[in-house]
């Protein structure tokens, strides 16, 4: 959480160097606690988020191939569900937040360039999978994280696509680190 909060300080100074340093180093920790606890979907999904990451990065800016990494670590993370434990009733739970996702999707994928829109709609319903599926094993800590995840990404989305938010840099990494750190410590409690 030290990397984390250095990282936002850099976001919030627009210290942009520090910023290309600080943001990929923060899920390696990450990474570490997943194979310690054997959980190899969740290792393999904050791997594809660093992916992300460092595609997002503004001094990389390759936003497809950043959505898709996103979007392959959401599968990931779908299969650590899976390996916890199924409650499918559960499901309803998550609703409420799943149906807010689909409901902005529409706005911000005619927003973006027509090129997007497709990969976008995609990653939504991926993404709200990602959300419903954290749901089924009963961790309270794995249902916060996917929900912030939800949160930041439609966060940036909107940012970029809709209407820049001020603050909103900021507020997408504050809420990604949290959801990456609560995916993660949910493995553990």
């Amino acid at each position: 959480m030290v990397v984390a909060a250095a990282d936002w300080l850099a976001v919030a100074r627009n210290a942009r160097r520090a910023e290309m340093v600080l943001k990929p180093l923060m899920p390696l920790p990450l990474i570490g606690v997943a194979i310690a606890a054997h959980a190899w979907w969740f290792a393999a999904a904050l791997a594809l988020c660093l992916a992300g990451d460092v595609l997002l990065l503004p001094q990389v800016d390759r936003f497809r191939a950043g959505l898709a990494a996103f979007l392959l670590g959401h599968l990931a993370f779908i299969g650590g569900f899976a390996a916890l434990a199924w409650a499918p009733g559960r499901l309803v739970l998550g609703a409420p937040v799943a149906l807010v996702a689909l409901l902005a999707a529409p706005r911000i994928a005619l927003a973006a360039p027509a090129k997007l829109r497709a990969p976008i709609v995609v990653y939504t319903v991926v993404i709200t999978a990602m959300f419903a599926a954290s749901w089924m094993p009963h961790r309270v800590l794995a249902e916060l994280g996917a929900s912030l995840f939800v949160v930041s990404d439609f966060w940036l989305a909107w940012n970029r696509f809709v209407k820049p938010v001020r603050g909103g840099r900021l507020g997408v990494i504050v809420t990604y680190h949290l959801a990456i750190g609560l995916l993660t410590l949910s493995l553990l409690l």
